[in-house]
């Protein structure tokens, strides 16, 4: 969540800026992450419930997701991983086509740095 906020914070500073568009951007954060664990919650315990063997030990010790349902939780996992390489990509890309963003006050006040 944090690399996708740094992403749309650069595409558009001063809209992301807005109370409104905060609030809705933590709305749907949260609705996100906290609706994904449910989701994969419920199937797994009803995967459980109905004698599929979906919790319980793990191979190497620990309580969790057996057999095939590890994927409920490393695909979500994945698919997260690939947003955030995505928005850092995207960062950097527009840090490099504008490097100094962030610093910009005045030529005088950059001692030491080349434009």
């Amino acid at each position: 969540v944090l690399a996708l906020n740094m992403a749309l914070n650069l595409r558009d500073p001063m809209r992301m800026q807005e109370p409104a568009r905060v609030w809705t951007f933590v709305k749907r954060a949260h609705a996100y992450v906290w609706g994904l664990a449910a989701a994969s919650f419920v199937v797994a315990g009803a995967c459980q419930a109905a004698g599929w063997n979906a919790i319980g030990y793990t191979p190497d010790g620990t309580c969790g997701l057996r057999n095939k349902f590890v994927y409920l939780f490393y695909v979500p996992l994945f698919c997260y991983w690939s947003i955030c390489v995505g928005a850092v990509a995207y960062v950097q890309q527009q840090t490099e086509r504008t490097p100094f963003l962030f610093l910009h006050p005045t030529r005088s006040q950059h001692v030491g740095l080349h434009y």
